[in-house]
């Protein structure tokens, strides 16, 4: 039963749609989810690092959440991805223009506050799953 397991998991195609509902399932709860409310754009790079740092626990739960959220994002997408050529940059990139495409969603949809710390957590977290994924493969 294990080894079925495995090999459905080492399945490309089923890689590809987990990859898809997951991808959903975060913009579902990052931006539909969430109450209409406006809130001035943060653009200032790092502040909520500097909150952290002051003390603000919150804020340091967020930021550990926001990259937590996109390790599987990076881990999927690398296990989705066929050529080992450039993957990282792949996956680097696409952590990138998601969380760019969730960011943009909050701010015109008024759902959620459009910060650039975000795409960076959001971009971490994808670049871990990557390194997650290969530290696997390793073992």
């Amino acid at each position: 039963m294990i080894q079925n397991a495995y090999k459905i998991f080492l399945n490309k195609k089923a890689i590809f749609i987990l990859f898809l509902f997951y991808v959903l399932f975060i913009l579902y709860f990052t931006v539909f989810m969430r109450p209409v409310v406006f809130q001035v754009p943060q653009i200032e790079l790092f502040w909520s690092y500097k909150e952290w740092l002051a003390g603000d626990w919150n804020l340091g739960k967020e930021i550990l959440g926001n990259i937590g959220m996109f390790i599987p994002f990076g881990f999927l997408l690398t296990a989705c991805l066929t050529s080992q050529k450039k993957k990282f940059s792949k996956v680097f990139v696409a952590g990138i223009l998601f969380s760019c495409l969730i960011e943009i969603l909050q701010l015109e949809f008024w759902r959620g506050l459009y910060e650039y710390d975000d795409i960076f957590n959001n971009s971490l977290g994808a670049v871990a799953g990557f390194f997650l994924y290969h530290f696997l493969q390793k073992i």
